[in-house]
Formats: structure tokens, C-alpha cells, sequence
């Protein structure tokens, strides 16, 4: 439950969107090509993703307007990386503040600090923070430049059929009801998704019962950017807090609620601001402040079993919830649309087979599992549910204040890049031995800048929305069969990016051979979500052409991908 804002937020103004008739209530009959239940940040990026490819879609939200509160305040350098990937990137960093630190205390006592590093190869810092409504809002903006992208506000889902060769939508409006048809439906809805309760699905996993208020106030301070954490503080003991410095001089709270506290009475203006003043006073702040806006959470831990299901899929909260600590719920909601975009578009536009969308599931669940596993412990030290977990955590907490080998367990931002290592979609398995460094098929390419004749961009910003080989150069250009194979593969639909050699890219931070393992003639094929589909230390034109195939999820006999 939601309380309303309790002052007028000092950053942003909130837009009424009207309803306007579709043409479907004009007696049009149409089958758009995909439908997405929910205008928020999943959705909106799933839609502008696939218009990056071409393909049209119907967004169908049920408010009038963009999200209250800075929710999903915390971006992880991925999710940059992909707003950069839909034409958003830098509008949201124009607002956006960034931050690579993270403090633990232990009542008053500062037990634990982590610098997030920022390697010189990458171009987005490790953490940024957005409140949700701006990214939404600017989101919003970019889909109506697409003319590809019809947002429906004020429209309901409150049917959804799934059928061989299409979804069928009911939808109610304020004028009237009407049946809208897609050739597949994406359900971004979120954790009470429609959709989900239309097709009969249950999530699988845990809800931690504990509660946490969370609050927004408005503050102007000198005090540092960063993510701080106190366990049992002197003025709540037991409780954990949660702080945060977001844009526009606004401050986030998050606090947890003892179980004696009744969780309506909690939400109240009055209780929220003397929980405030009360840590405020704590930490010797005496700043003016005012109170904007006041939500409640409880950590939950769940998932589908798959998120592909026929003519219907799910993507973001509506597919999955992981624990706010660590920030990565939103954040595992971008990757999602990043994953199903560039899949989805395939099929649409009859280049790879339907069964490409089974592996959505296979790599994003995967994924996803290993979160709920990383932050299912992160959670009881937060939460603690029970007595004994909370005595093993006041014990790790005091021999942290001496101790510094027990110090990463409160660090939930150390995160490992998930790596799809059973991908059906990795090519070319038998040559991975041949490394001894870089990222392997199934995981994510690293960054790097380059220049060429006085152009500066990045690996990632020169990719284009296809599949991209990477080519290692000596210093006298490529060797003659490889110049060959290079062309043929180029006219196989392979973005070529050559790096070193006189005609190629100047590596800026001399970091790419090391990053990649790569000697002269080494070869990366990189899918359009930007992951590592096959590579090789020297070039080989036959077996990339059937990595490609295989990545479009074609087997080698032409059988496809799950047959």
C-alpha cells in the first residue's frame, strides 16, 4: 500500500496524459505486433528496444501519468548501458547523480566502507541514482519521437488470451471497453501483473515478513553521495536503516519497522517525520528538511518458472521480485527487456525461428536465480526474521569492528556478471580452451573507447541493433584470407569492428587485447544484447557463419533452437 505524497516534490512535475480513442473503438479491426501491458520503466524500454529494430508496439497503462516517489531510485552501470542502447543514456544523465561508495555502520560505528572500482576501460560509473518518475518521464518522451510506440493511458487490461498465432486483450477505458489483438504480448506489469493472474500463474519462492517504510524528504546538505547502512542505531535498536542522496537535494530513508508497529500507523506523516528527525539527530544533522513522500516494502524473493509462455511473455516484476537491498530489481527488469528485444524482433521479422524465446527464459531466469540467491542471504542479515539469525548477525557485527574477513557480508552491491554459460545459443564451445583470459561465450563484453580518425566513441556506443564481430588486428592490417573471410562474413549481416591495424580502431585505454585475451587475428562474435556469442584466437569464416546461425537459433542441421 501507497500513501499519497505528503508535500509538493521539489524536482519534478507531474504530466496528465488523457485517454484517446484507439482506432479498435472506431470499429478498425488491427493485430499490432507486440502489446505491453505497462507503461513503466521495463515496459517503456522493451518498447523503445524494439523500435530500435523496427518493430511497432501498443503500450497499455492503466494510470494517466508516470510513477510518484523515487521507487527504483538505483541504476547499475549495465542498465546505462542499455538507456544508452534505446537513445536515452545521456538525457538521463544529465539529471542523474553517480556514486561508487557504500558504508555499513554498527550503531554509531563505522564498521565497513566499499569503493565501487571504476575501471578506466568502462564509460559509466559502477552506481547512478534517478528517481524512477524522470527516467520514466524521459522514457515517455523518447517513445513519442519513435512514431513506433502508441501509449494508451488510462487503459486497463482486464483480459488476456493467449492463442497459436496471436494474444487477444480485453481492455476497459473511460469509454467503453474494446478487444485489442497482437501478434505477441508482453506483460510489464508488475508484481499484481494481470496478466499473470489471467494465464494462472503462481510465482515460485519466499516473502520476508518484515517491513520497511521508505521516505523521501528534501534536503540541502554537504553531505557526500553514497548508499549508508546502520544496524541496530541507538535510537531503534535492532532495526536496520537505509540511506540514500538522490537528485535535486532529495534524500531517501528506508527503515525497518519493528514487529510490534502497526504498519498503517507507521506510513503516517507525523510517525515518518520523527523517524526522521530522530536518525537526522543521530548523525548531528541539523539541515531544514520537509517530507515528500512516504511508500512501505517487504523484501520478497520470487520468480516464475518461465517467463515465456506461447504468445505471451513477462518481463521485469511481473516475471520476477528479488530484495530492494543491492538495487537490482529494476535493474534485472532492464536486462530482461534488453534480452527479449533483439529475440523478439527476430521472430517478429521472420529471421529466427519462435523458439529463440525459449532461451528469454533459460537465460534470464538463470540470472535471476543467482540474485535471489546472492541477496537471500544479504536479506536475513537486513531483515533478520528470526532471534537466531539476528544473534549470528550482532555477532558478525561486533567482530567486524576488529575484524575485517567478516566485513564483505553486508556489502550487497559486490556483484558477480551472471554468465549464460549453458546457453543453447554459445557457439563454437571447442575453442574456449584456447584462452586464457576474456570473456567467454555466454558473457557480457566489456567496454572500451576508441578513436578513429578523430571520431571518439566507445565499443558499445559503435555497435550497431545486429550482431557485431570484433577483429583483432596486427599493425599491417589483417592477412589475406582473413581480409576474404572478414568480407564474407560482413555480408552475412555482421557488423564489423576492427581494432588495430591502419584501418581499424585505436584501442584509447590500451586495455582491449588484455580485457579480450586477444592476439593478432582473434575474432569476438557479439550478440545485439551485447554478450559474447562465440569467439576464436585466430578468425574461422565457416565456423562464425554457424555460430551466427546457432545465435539465431538455428542448429547446424537447421533444426531449431529447442526441437
Amino acid at each position: 500500500m501507497t500513501a499519497p505524497p505528503v508535500a509538493t516534490p521539489h524536482y519534478f512535475t507531474w504530466q496528465k496524459f488523457p485517454f484517446i480513442r484507439p482506432p479498435e473503438m472506431e470499429g478498425r479491426d488491427l493485430t499490432h505486433p507486440v502489446a505491453i501491458i505497462g507503461a513503466g520503466p521495463v515496459g517503456l524500454a522493451l518498447a523503445l528496444n524494439l523500435a530500435r529494430f523496427g518493430i511497432a508496439s501498443v503500450i497499455l497503462e492503466l494510470r494517466d501519468t508516470v510513477s510518484d516517489g523515487s521507487r527504483a531510485v538505483a541504476m547499475n552501470r549495465r542498465t546505462l548501458q542499455i538507456l544508452d542502447r534505446i537513445g536515452v543514456g545521456d538525457r538521463v544523465m544529465e539529471l542523474a547523480e553517480t556514486w561508487d561508495r557504500n558504508s555499513t555502520y554498527y550503531g554509531t560505528d563505522l564498521v565497513y566502507e566499499m569503493l565501487i572500482p571504476d575501471p578506466p576501460n568502462e564509460k559509466h560509473a559502477p552506481l547512478t541514482n534517478l528517481q524512477q518518475c524522470w527516467v520514466e518521464q524521459i522514457m515517455v518522451d523518447a517513445a513519442a519521437e519513435t512514431g513506433l510506440i502508441d501509449i494508451r493511458w488510462q487503459s486497463r487490461v482486464t483480459g488476456l488470451t493467449a492463442h497459436d498465432d496471436r494474444a487477444v486483450l480485453e481492455i476497459e477505458t473511460p469509454e467503453g471497453s474494446y478487444t485489442l489483438q497482437a501478434g505477441y504480448a508482453v506483460a510489464c506489469d508488475g508484481p499484481r501483473s494481470t496478466a499473470r493472474q489471467e494465464l494462472d500463474l503462481r510465482y515460485e519462492g519466499a516473502t520476508f515478513e518484515k517491513r520497511y517504510i521508505i521516505s523521501d524528504f528534501h534536503m540541502e546538505c554537504d553531505l557526500p553521495i553514497g548508499r549508508r547502512a546502520w544496524f541496530d542505531p541507538p535510537y531503534s535498536r535492532g532495526a536496520t536503516i537505509l540511506m540514500h542522496k538522490t537528485p535535486f537535494n532529495v534524500w531517501r530513508l528506508d527503515y525497518q519497522l519493528r514487529d510490534d508497529e502497526d504498519p498503517e500507523a507507521a506510513q503516517q506523516p507525523d510517525v515518518v517525520r520523527q523517524r526522521i528527525a530522530d536518525h537526522l539527530a543521530m548523525m548531528g544533522v541539523d539541515d531544514p528538511w520537509e517530507l515528500i513522500w512516504v511508500s512501505m516494502y517487504r523484501a520478497h524473493a520470487l520468480t516464475l518458472e518461465r517467463y515465456d509462455h506461447g504468445r505471451v511473455l513477462f518481463a521485469g516484476d511481473a516475471a520476477h521480485q528479488v530484495p530492494i537491498f543491492g538495487g537490482r530489481g529494476l535493474n534485472h527488469g532492464y536486462a530482461d527487456s534488453h534480452n527479449l528485444a533483439w529475440k523478439l524482433a527476430a521472430v517478429i521479422d521472420g529471421r529466427a525461428p519462435a523458439t529463440l524465446l525459449e532461451t528469454y527464459t533459460h537465460e534470464r531466469r538463470g540470472a535471476l536465480l543467482d540474485t535471489i540467491d546472492d541477496l537471500t542471504k544479504v536479506t536475513m542479515y537486513m531483515t533478520t526474521p528470526h532471534g537466531g539469525v539476528e544473534l549470528m548477525r550482532d555477532a558478525v557485527l561486533s567482530l567486524s569492528l576488529t575484524t575485517d574477513a567478516v566485513k564483505q557480508l553486508f556489502d550487497p552491491f559486490r556483484v558477480t556478471p551472471w554468465c549464460h554459460a549453458d546457453s543453447p545459443l554459445n557457439g563454437a564451445m571447442h575453442r574456449e580452451a584456447a584462452f586464457s583470459t576474456g570473456p567467454p561465450a555466454g558473457l557480457m563484453t566489456p567496454d572500451v573507447p576508441l578513436v578513429r580518425n578523430g571520431r571518439a566513441t566507445t565499443l558499445y556506443d559503435r555497435a550497431g541493433t545486429g550482431f557485431t564481430g570484433l577483429y583483432f588486428s596486427g599493425d599491417g592490417g589483417p592477412p589475406a584470407d582473413h581480409l576474404a573471410a572478414l568480407k564474407d562474413i560482413g555480408e552475412a549481416g555482421i557488423d564489423i569492428v576492427m581494432i588495430g591495424g591502419p584501418d581499424g580502431w585505436l584501442d584509447v585505454s590500451a586495455t582491449a587485447r588484455g580485457l579480450f585475451g586477444a592476439g593478432d587475428g582473434a575474432f569476438y562474435l557479439l550478440r545485439p544484447d551485447d554478450y559474447v556469442a562465440a569467439r576464436w584466437t585466430r578468425l574461422d569464416r565457416d565456423e562464425t557463419l554457424s555460430a551466427l546461425d546457432l545465435a539465431r537459433g538455428s542448429g547446424p542441421d537447421g533444426s531449431s533452437v529447442g526441437e
